[in-house]
């Protein structure tokens, strides 16, 4: 069978940003890293995997918020419509408290008809819908104070980052997707249509009553207490705490009430996805293809095992792993290598070692010797103190005494 090409969807979603007048990597570029201290410059994409080429540290780990064009991407997913994703994108940029809005004249709501003046009222950046004022704010009162969506306040960094994490746009749309063959965009598109239609629903809000139980923490409900429904569940026990309401895989709060189902389960967007299909390890994209690597208990498409340095191509290579990326050798060496503790110098991965209490030495004469007369020690018994070995207390007394002397 002849091999299908691949086509590059880059082109696709520039062409897209430039109709709305701004690039999406060009709105992130010189973030701050909030992980690290090693990216001086801020967040910079990296050309092809999903993190900051300066830092290595994901996209949501920066002091970035998600915009219009991905939170278009989460609006197809919950509405099914272009029309109704734009007027989602719409109502969040009108909302957002960084944006000046215009003053529109209207005929005001009565508090208890919509949960959005909570917006105005207490800067909250986000609010449940069909449900009143009174539970949402006891939804909100029930959410750890670190993670309550108020402008401004930790919580609404919580939000935001969540957001990217447990919905990426390229599990969502494949315009954000780098490269697929038209099969595999077949495959994704009837990946994406299965998901919506069968596993994914949005929590809702009402006030319980006493004979309730938390699904999750099978604590009852006090009477008119909120509690967040998730109707896709099986059973009508499908009542949930709101600081209960988190993925099963990483615990973390479903942003938004936006959850999926497996196994009759609650997950976040990014576990569910994971729980249908592969999700390679280096580009972040789910994996259509048949063939794929496995290694460092992930997964990697074929021409994506790659150095996570320098991204050389590593299938068939000798490699080492670091917290699960793996690197070619010389890259490890240049970032990972131990210092030798007698001559300073870089220990080579071919080279032997010796360890003991988290120093290093060459495993040769010239470095593994008494300090004191010289005496090689490797295979031998040693005496270590701080960062120096003698081959006996005779010796050790011996150097003492020689530096308290010169002082």
């Amino acid at each position: 069978m002849a091999e299908q090409k691949r086509v590059n969807r880059l082109p696709s979603i520039r062409s897209r940003a430039i109709e709305t007048g701004v690039l999406v990597h060009e709105v992130d570029e010189g973030s701050p890293c909030l992980r690290c201290d090693n990216c001086e410059k801020g967040f910079l994409l990296h050309f092809w995997r999903k993190i900051c080429a300066n830092c290595q540290c994901p996209r949501e780990e920066h002091d970035i918020r998600p915009h219009e064009e991905r939170q278009a991407a989460v609006g197809k997913l919950l509405f099914h419509s272009n029309s109704d994703a734009k007027a989602m994108v719409k109502d969040a940029a009108s909302k957002s408290p960084q944006r000046p809005r215009a003053t529109i004249p209207h005929i005001p709501k009565q508090e208890s008809e919509s949960p959005s003046i909570l917006r105005r009222t207490e800067n909250f950046t986000w609010t449940p819908r069909d449900t009143t004022v009174e539970a949402a704010r006891s939804f909100f009162a029930n959410l750890p104070q670190n993670k309550k969506p108020v402008a401004g306040m930790a919580g609404d960094r919580y939000w935001q980052k969540q957001k990217i994490r447990q919905l990426p746009a390229h599990d969502i749309d494949l315009i954000y997707c780098n490269e697929l063959t038209d099969e595999e965009c077949k495959q994704m598109e009837l990946f994406i249509k299965i998901r919506r239609e069968k596993f994914l629903g949005r929590g809702m809000i009402k006030a319980s009553d006493s004979s309730c139980v938390c699904k999750r923490c099978c604590v009852t409900f006090k009477k008119g207490e909120s509690a967040v429904i998730a109707d896709k569940l099986s059973g009508s026990d499908n009542m949930y705490h709101p600081a209960c309401f988190t993925c099963t895989d990483c615990n973390e709060l479903l942003i938004e009430l936006i959850y999926f189902v497996y196994e009759d389960k609650l997950y976040c967007g990014r576990h569910h996805s994971e729980k249908m299909k592969p999700r390679c390890a280096a580009c972040d994209e789910m994996i259509f293809c048949e063939e794929y690597t496995r290694a460092e208990d992930q997964n990697w498409h074929v021409n994506h095992f790659c150095c996570h340095r320098c991204d050389s191509y590593l299938g068939g290579q000798t490699y080492m792993a670091k917290e699960t990326q793996p690197y070619c050798l010389k890259c490890y060496e240049l970032l990972f290598a131990n210092i030798c503790t007698a001559c300073g110098s870089t220990i080579s991965l071919d080279e032997p070692v010796l360890k003991h209490e988290g120093k290093y030495w060459h495993a040769r004469a010239e470095c593994f010797k008494c300090r004191t007369c010289k005496k090689v020690l490797v295979d031998q018994p040693f005496l270590p103190k701080s960062s120096k070995i003698f081959c006996s207390k005779e010796c050790f007394r011996e150097y003492r005494d020689s530096k308290r002397a010169a002082q």
